[in-house]
């Protein structure tokens, strides 16, 4: 009996050591490295690591391989089979082209065999690259490549952060009584590398890694935003009131362009050169920075003026003609500067293109005036779509955007002219604009200008050089920006004060400011220590003209609404639900007639 215990008890011990033995070695091989082999944005399969490689260095050189099978038209993938290496272990191979070889440990993960195994990644890739690879050739001239599950991921998690924080950093600046761009702009700042990025860096580089593929899609939702926010400044261009006050604010016009652009061209000359991409190129990098200090923000005007009530009036109506007209002078000055910044080499001999191209554009856009007019009308009245409108006018947007940049004109007075022209149809009415204002202003805006914040370097103020250079060119542009004026408000007849109102409403920069940057950024035109700094002073002049304005209309005094009664009639006739309607039924002939006739 002892005997039989002392067995039963040495058997079960080696039992318990030979399951805990495997459970380790399953353990093991369950924890054991592994990465994913994808064709095109698909899983095919996951390897382990092999020799000295790891499974993450070994699938990225399989994964090259796939892409020279895909775009080697010379190699078919109807060829993949199955051939016994050297050293035993079968691999997956194209003729004399090895893809990759199956070991045992890739075996004993799948729960198969060695050929198995090597037999169905075989036929996997055979079927796999059998139906990508005509793509991959179609298209191999423009060198396409496809996004990774991981891409996406990673966008919809940085459209998230940006927006949210976007939204919570607007909400505060608006209820400090500022701009919510400003909010927004910094938190693009704060999420960046000079303030959450320097506490948690590695946090920050997984969501927003130095990647040209995750930068690209980003630069294509902002790209999405200037052009729908020049689209709408376009619409709040009110061509009545530039004509009917063009008089009285050509002094402030012409010397609150001019002399800022001067005064930037000037600058740039003395600024180092390290704030320029290309440091030989003074002459662009005058006409740039003579553009960022002409610039002035409609947006950012219109809304202080709207806060003091001041809309109606005449000093009102003198601020919002002069930011009008400077940002279409803005728009231009921008058009010729991008067309020299051309990297092909041809910028220079395109200079004449832009003048050229951009009369051109307004002759075709004025002359096809009563046409577009008219497809408006018949999409509105023939479409069953639900918003026929809507869509027809983002077609057109992008439509203009896209012939402006074909004439080397650039996408921004596309933006700006079709939207000036939209705004004169009477059937483009709020119902089609308002869902085009809200998505532009709650979705894209936001995310362009929270991805603007995350370019900015906080850091320029820890450099004295960069410090000494953005106080320099932030006070060169509010000087001469409100200098300039000032001189042609006071030429044209206005008081001390009044000028004092309107030069510091044109001085304020806003989306304009960040608009005319970052292209100059993306165009090569400036660097990241710039583009920072353009930021700031954008910034800085956009918070510093309501209250400055506030301060000179106080001194002023209140300034009475020209033709109130006419004023308080157009107010109400906007809030009335009659300007909503597009169609009317009218009924024709005697009671108890059918039929209807449809009027506009």
């Amino acid at each position: 009996m002892r005997k039989f215990l002392f067995s039963f008890i040495r058997v079960s011990v080696l039992a318990f050591i030979f399951f805990a033995s495997y459970l380790l070695q399953c353990s093991c091989m369950a924890q054991q490295e592994t990465s994913k082999i994808m064709v095109g944005v698909k899983e095919v399969f996951e390897v382990t690591a092999i020799h000295s490689l790891s499974a993450s260095e070994r699938a990225r050189l399989v994964n090259n391989r796939i892409q020279t099978i895909l775009r080697d038209s010379a190699l078919s993938p109807r060829a993949i089979s199955v051939k016994p290496m050297p050293d035993g272990n079968p691999a997956v191979v194209l003729g004399d082209f090895t893809i990759t070889e199956v070991t045992r440990p890739d075996a004993a993960r799948a729960g198969m065999n060695r050929f198995e195994l090597a037999g169905l990644w075989s036929e996997t890739l055979k079927s796999e690259l059998g139906h990508l690879k005509p793509l991959y050739l179609r298209t191999a001239k423009f060198d396409v490549k496809m996004l990774t599950e991981h891409n996406v991921l990673l966008f919809i998690i940085q459209i998230t952060v940006l927006l949210l924080t976007a939204t919570i950093f607007g909400e505060l600046s608006a209820r400090l009584k500022q701009p919510p761009v400003i909010g927004q702009l910094f938190a693009g700042v704060f999420l960046g590398h000079s303030v959450l990025g320097s506490v948690f860096p590695n946090f920050i580089d997984s969501i927003f890694p130095v990647d040209d593929t995750q930068s690209f899609l980003l630069e294509v939702v902002s790209w999405i935003g200037v052009i729908f926010l020049l689209m709408l400044t376009g619409m709040e261009t009110d061509l009545k009131l530039v004509r009917k006050e063009f008089r009285s604010a050509m002094g402030s016009i012409a010397l609150g362009t001019l002399v800022p652009f001067f005064a930037g061209c000037g600058l740039a000359y003395y600024l180092p050169a390290y704030l320029f991409a290309d440091s030989d190129s003074k002459v662009l990098a005058g006409l740039f920075l003579g553009t960022v200090f002409s610039v002035s923000s409609v947006p950012v005007v219109a809304k202080i003026l709207m806060e003091m009530e001041l809309l109606r009036g005449k000093v009102g109506q003198l601020i919002l003609t002069t930011s009008l007209c400077q940002d279409v002078i803005g728009c231009l000055m921008l058009a010729v500067v991008a067309a020299l910044a051309d990297t092909t080499g041809a910028g220079a001999s395109r200079i004449w293109l832009a003048p050229l191209g951009t009369l051109a554009f307004v002759l075709v856009l004025l002359g096809s005036r009563p046409l577009l007019f008219s497809l408006i009308r018949r999409v509105n009245d023939n479409s069953r779509l639900e918003n026929p409108l809507m869509t027809l006018v983002v077609v057109l947007l992008f439509a203009s955007s896209a012939i402006t940049h074909f004439l080397g004109v650039h996408v921004v007075l596309g933006a700006f002219a079709i939207g000036v022209l939209l705004a004169q149809s009477p059937m483009v009415t709020e119902r089609v604009v308002h869902p085009l204002r809200s998505m532009t202003m709650s979705v894209f805006a936001p995310i362009f200008f929270a991805a603007a914040g995350l370019h900015v370097n906080l850091g320029i103020f820890l450099e004295y050089k960069l410090l000494i250079a953005t106080a320099v060119i932030a006070l060169f542009a509010c000087l001469s920006k409100v200098f300039g004026s000032y001189i042609g408000c006071r030429i044209g007849g206005l008081g001390h004060f009044e000028s004092l109102a309107v030069s510091s409403a044109a001085n304020a920069r806003g989306a304009m400011g960040l608009i005319v940057g970052i292209l100059g950024f993306s165009l090569g035109i400036i660097s990241i220590d710039m583009l920072s700094i353009i930021i700031i002073v954008s910034i800085v002049t956009t918070a510093m003209a309501p209250p400055m304005v506030r301060w000179s209309m106080n001194r002023v005094g209140v300034d009475e609404p020209e033709e109130s009664s006419s004023s308080q009639g157009v107010e109400l006739f906007s809030r009335s639900f009659v300007t909503g309607i597009s169609r009317i039924l009218v009924l024709t002939g005697a009671a108890g007639s059918q039929g209807l006739l449809l009027t506009i």
